[in-house]
């Protein structure tokens, strides 16, 4: 989600991007805002990050420039994760996370971008 909301808000400045993420509170959902802090350099700290809670999907709205981007988990691919995740082994979630990296981002994502 980072590197895709990055690669369409161009920040001039690390500090020009700002998120919000719409994930339930606790994992795996809530993992989500690690990446996004990881690869954005969004963080609470800063004050760049804000979490939203939301039990029905897995989305960050990001904004930089006065544009803004949101990009969701598709819900078939957020359901299809979670059902494998909640009797995953430390095994199992390696091989999950390898299937996903390879997937190209249409597949898992859907993105609307506003100028």
């Amino acid at each position: 989600m980072g590197v895709m909301a990055h690669s369409i808000l161009k920040p001039q400045k690390q500090n020009d991007l700002t998120a919000n993420m719409f994930v339930r509170s606790d994992p795996p959902e809530s993992c989500t805002v690690d990446g996004v802090q990881v690869s954005t350099g969004c963080t609470l700290g800063k004050a760049t990050i804000r979490i939203s809670g939301s039990h029905n999907r897995v989305a960050g709205e990001f904004r930089a420039a006065g544009r803004t981007c949101t990009i969701t988990v598709k819900t078939q691919v957020l359901n299809a994760l979670l059902g494998d995740l909640r009797k995953a082994t430390d095994k199992l979630v390696l091989e999950m996370a390898e299937r996903v990296l390879s997937r190209p981002d249409d597949e898992l994502f859907e993105v609307a971008s506003f100028p």
